[in-house]
C-alpha cells in the first residue's frame, strides 16, 4: 500500500479532510483495492495449480473460497476464473490493477481470449461497459453476428392482454405477430410521445414567434427544443475528469438561475441530470437553503410541483451578491426546470 496514503479510521478522519484531499484519498484506495485483488487473485491461481484445498478438507476452489475464506459466491466464482485466465494471459491482471479493465470484464472476455487475439481484445475492451463487452465479444464470433439480444420479462395479466390486443390489431402490418416487431414499434411511439412533451422534439416545429423578452419560469418549445439537440440528450456537466454521461432523470438548468435574474434562453439553459441539478443549486444557494426548499416541494421526483409554503428571502452577502426578487420568494428559487410538457 501506498505510504502516502491515509486509511481512514474513522468517519471523524475522513469528514477532516478537504475536497481535493477527499478526492485523492478515494482515487489512491481504488488503485489499492485493485492492488489487493491482484494479490489475492495471483495466490489463488497458485493455491489452484496446487490443489491446497484439497488438504484443506475442501473438494473445491470454489467451496474453499465460500466456506472458508466467505467471499460471495458470485465474488469467488469470478476471482477464480480471473486466476485462471490470467496464468494464461498475465497481461489480464496488470489492465486490471491499471483500472483499464473490471473483474467481471475479464471473466466474461476470458473463454474468447486467444494467445494471437488477446492483445488486441484487451485494448478495444479497455473501459468498456458490461454491455460493450459482450457486443465486443460477439464481433469475435466467427460466425454471424447475432441481430437480436435475449429479454426476459415476467408481464402482469393486464400488460400481457394488452400485448395480445396489441398483436391481433397489427396482423395487418405485422401477420406473423412478432413480439419483437411490436415492442419495437410501441417503443418508437413512446419515446416520440416523451420526446414531444419533455423537449419539445418534432419533426416540424413551429415557427418561432418574434423575438421577445422572455420572463418567468416557462422555457418556451424552441428553447428546449434547441438545448436538447445541443447537448445531445445528455447532462452536460463538465467535471475535472470529464463530462457526466448520465442519460435519465434530465432537467433544465439556468445557468445564471432565476433568482439571480437569468433567462430562459438557450444560451443560459443546458440539460443536467438531477443529481448534478442539487449540486449546482447547492453550491450555488448553500445547502441549508436547498434542504429547506425540498422540504416544501418535496421529493425531487416532484420538482415541477408547486411549492407548498413561500420560501425564505435571501439576503445579499458577500459571498452571495444577489438577492431573491419578492417574485422569486413566493415561487421556487431553484435553477432547476424540470423537463416538461412542449409549449
Amino acid at each position: 500500500m501506498d505510504s502516502k496514503t491515509t486509511v481512514p479510521g474513522n468517519f471523524d478522519t475522513v469528514d477532516g479532510l478537504s475536497d481535493d484531499e477527499l478526492v485523492k484519498q478515494v482515487h489512491d484506495l481504488a488503485a489499492n483495492e485493485r492492488r489487493a485483488s491482484v494479490a489475492l487473485i495471483r495466490s489463488l491461481a497458485e493455491f489452484d495449480a496446487r490443489g491446497l484445498y484439497l488438504r484443506e478438507g475442501c473438494s473445491s476452489l470454489f467451496t474453499y473460497c465460500t466456506q472458508i475464506l466467505h467471499l460471495a459466491e458470485g465474488s469467488a466464482y469470478t476471482r477464480i476464473e480471473v486466476a485462471r485466465a490470467a496464468r494464461r494471459y498475465p497481461k489480464l491482471l496488470e489492465a486490471f490493477e491499471r483500472g483499464d479493465l473490471t473483474l467481471t470484464a475479464i471473466r466474461l472476455l476470458a473463454p474468447h481470449l486467444t494467445p494471437a487475439n488477446h492483445s488486441e481484445v484487451l485494448a478495444a475492451a479497455r473501459h468498456r461497459s458490461k454491455q460493450e463487452i459482450q457486443e465486443l465479444i460477439a464481433s469475435l464470433n466467427p460466425g454471424p453476428v447475432p441481430a437480436t439480444l435475449r429479454l426476459h420479462i415476467t408481464l402482469t395479466p393486464e400488460t400481457y392482454r394488452k400485448l395480445r390486443h396489441a398483436q391481433a390489431l397489427a396482423r395487418h402490418l405485422l401477420p406473423a405477430g412478432d413480439v419483437d416487431a411490436i415492442l419495437d414499434r410501441a417503443l418508437t411511439l413512446l419515446i416520440g410521445h416523451l420526446e414531444r412533451r419533455k423537449f419539445a422534439s418534432v419533426a416540424s416545429p413551429r415557427p418561432s414567434p418574434p423575438k421577445t423578452t422572455i420572463s418567468g419560469r416557462h422555457i418556451p418549445a424552441a428553447v428546449r427544443r434547441a438545448v436538447w439537440q445541443r447537448d445531445g440528450g445528455r447532462c452536460a456537466f463538465v467535471g475535472r475528469v470529464g463530462r457526466c454521461s448520465e442519460t435519465a432523470f434530465l432537467e433544465f438548468h439556468h445557468l445564471v438561475p432565476y433568482a439571480a435574474g437569468g433567462a430562459a434562453t438557450a444560451d443560459n439553459i443546458q440539460l443536467r441530470c438531477r443529481a448534478h441539478n442539487q449540486y449546482e443549486a447547492r453550491h450555488f444557494f448553500g445547502h441549508t437553503f436547498v434542504r429547506e426548499r425540498r422540504e416544501v416541494w418535496g421529493e425531487a421526483t416532484n420538482l415541477g410541483a408547486a411549492p407548498s409554503a413561500a420560501p425564505p428571502v435571501r439576503r445579499a452577502t458577500p459571498e452571495r451578491p444577489w438577492q431573491v426578487s419578492p417574485r422569486a420568494a413566493r415561487t421556487r428559487p431553484h435553477q432547476a426546470v424540470r423537463a416538461g410538457p412542449a409549449g
